[in-house]
């Protein structure tokens, strides 16, 4: 599944938002929708802030990337 592309207007873009942060929070995220949603909350933020530089990074400890690698093995 492709990530939709962000919204140009920022009414639109904050509806966006909370559509997406509502499935992510509500059912069992996926990456794609919470790739969406860390995009739209950059793009939101860049859009309140002036700032068209500015990035989200995201870190996941190596230990929980392996225990989801061994789930996935397991299963």
């Amino acid at each position: 599944m492709a990530v939709p592309t962000i919204p140009d207007s920022p009414i639109a873009m904050r509806r966006e938002y909370l559509n997406t942060a509502r499935e992510v929070a509500t059912r069992q995220p996926t990456e794609e929708n919470t790739a969406y949603l860390i995009a739209l909350t950059q793009a939101l933020l860049r859009d309140v802030c002036g700032e068209p530089d500015l990035e989200i990074r995201i870190g996941v400890p190596r230990s929980a990337v392996k225990r989801a690698q061994a789930q996935k093995v397991q299963a």
